[in-house]
């Protein structure tokens, strides 16, 4: 009993020596408040002072990296499936720790007693700082979502369904990749409770984005009319020929007004220009001239109407000249619609 006493009283000894070696202001940086690494030191090798201090404190900060890399590996290992199985998180969390807590958390502090040839250094991380850093950093996320769907919701309600999945699609990312967050705010203290609220927020903007994002899926709904003429002949090709450029942009054509998100009309029609005969060889240029007006069904309002000319020529004939012009005319014609139903 006596030995255990002893031993008790030489160790409580060297705390409260070593405790003295640093400045009484740093005692309160040591609390369970804080992550924190203290290292003092005589200067044997005589350094300066200032070459001293940064050899205590590059000590201090390495010592410091370790017990939050050895928390966040605990705590990810409890809760690497809380997160919608996100295993990864764990991972990306000790990737981000240098630039996070090095440029954002860490502060430090240094002594050096001249006539001692001694110093301290010390690296601590304000726990409830850390906190507010990371809850703000999910805030911040969360609030670009509920932006995102305040603006689709706008732009849905005008019409423009393409521009508001592309609102939605922006923003797709910000909630995963704010998942770290999670990780931080267990390794820094943040009450089960409080880390519970942000995750139902997380969840509930998590399942409504996607719900808006699904509600897309049957893209933008077109209604293409085409009335193209080829020297008195009906050209039935525009209209598919627009249609291929537009692949990719999530559009379903529909023939019925009432469907229809945007009416898109095109009244095409052809014209001789002339013949030249170069070394022997004659070529036949011809016009197509063609009106597109664009109809916004939701406003009822025309949002685009005007008249492009394209040329075209041929060696055979002045038909097969227009058909070439038809074949240059239909990537403006796309594009087009592409710049006003977007």
């Amino acid at each position: 009993m006596m030995k255990r006493f002893f031993l008790l009283l030489s160790l409580v000894s060297v705390i409260n020596l070593y405790a003295e070696q640093y400045p009484a202001e740093w005692v309160k940086y040591t609390t369970r408040e804080y992550y924190s690494d203290v290292q003092c030191d005589y200067n044997s090798r005589n350094l300066s002072e200032s070459a001293f201090k940064n050899y205590l404190l590059n000590i201090a900060r390495t010592n410091l990296a370790k017990q939050i890399k050895i928390r966040v590996s605990d705590v990810a290992k409890m809760d690497k499936n809380a997160i919608d199985g996100n295993t990864h998180i764990s991972y990306s969390a000790q990737t981000t720790f240098s630039t996070d807590v090095e440029l954002q958390l860490v502060e430090t502090a240094t002594s050096f007693n001249s006539s001692a040839n001694e110093g301290c250094a010390i690296a601590y991380i304000n726990k409830s700082n850390a906190n507010r850093l990371y809850r703000k950093q999910l805030q911040l996320a969360y609030g670009k979502v509920r932006s995102a769907l305040s603006v689709a919701d706008y732009l849905e309600s005008s019409g423009e369904k393409m521009k508001a999945m592309e609102e939605l699609k922006k923003v797709e990312q910000e909630i995963s990749q704010s998942d770290d967050a999670f990780t931080w705010l267990s390794v820094f203290g943040c009450s089960e409770e409080s880390i519970g609220e942000l995750m139902e927020e997380r969840n509930e903007l998590d399942v409504t984005l996607k719900q808006r994002i699904a509600s897309f899926s049957h893209a933008t709904a077109l209604m293409l009319q085409c009335n193209a003429d080829l020297f008195g002949n009906r050209y039935n090709s525009l209209a598919e020929s627009i249609k291929g450029q537009l692949v990719g942009l999530e559009i379903n054509y529909v023939t019925d007004q009432v469907k229809a998100d945007w009416i898109v009309t095109i009244q095409s029609s052809t014209r001789e220009y002339n013949k030249s005969t170069i070394g022997g060889f004659d070529t036949y240029f011809a016009y197509v001239d063609a009106t597109i007006k664009v109809v916004k069904v939701a406003t009822r309002q025309v949002i685009y109407e005007d008249q492009i000319t394209e040329k075209g020529g041929h060696t055979k004939n002045y038909t097969e000249a227009a058909r070439v012009a038809y074949r240059d005319i239909v990537s403006k014609l796309a594009t087009i619609i592409k710049e006003q139903i977007r």
